[in-house]
């Protein structure tokens, strides 16, 4: 099971990057993006601790120390607070009233993602984190 929490972490982790790489493309001549409402603190922080927190784990299946597999769990959950922060931002930028967003809604970066994107990466990010604790709790060894 540790090698499935594994998976669904590095799949999360691409997900991610395809969405961090939308990001990126603002102001581009291909990109129909002008601006992003999303810090570039808040993502680059987001990726950073959850990549950290997948290599922690890869760590722990080498070594068997719960109390490695319980830093990567914590790692992973500050990295979905944050995430939580940036899918807040999304979707009040999709969702919130013209005035709030400034009119801007179809030039933010964040508003090119994919709907199926967003929802997925935060899905596998539930799962990630469910089959870690389960595994640090010793379920399904």
């Amino acid at each position: 099971m540790q090698d499935v929490a594994l998976v669904f972490g590095l799949i999360t982790i691409l997900g991610g990057v395809y969405m961090a790489g939308v990001l990126m493309r603002v102001g581009r001549p291909f990109s129909g993006a002008t601006t992003t409402r999303l810090s570039p603190a808040v993502v680059f922080s987001h990726g950073t601790v959850a990549v950290i927190g997948v290599g922690v784990w890869m760590v722990y299946m080498s070594y068997q120390d719960k109390g490695l597999a319980w830093a990567s769990i914590g790692l992973l959950v500050v990295a979905v607070l944050i995430g939580t922060v940036m899918f807040l931002q999304w979707l009040k930028g999709k969702h919130g009233p013209v005035k709030e967003t400034g009119g801007d809604r179809h030039r933010l970066a964040e508003q090119q993602i994919s709907s199926v994107v967003v929802h997925g990466h935060g899905l596998l990010a539930a799962v990630t984190i469910l089959f870690a604790v389960l595994v640090a709790l010793g379920i399904g060894d």
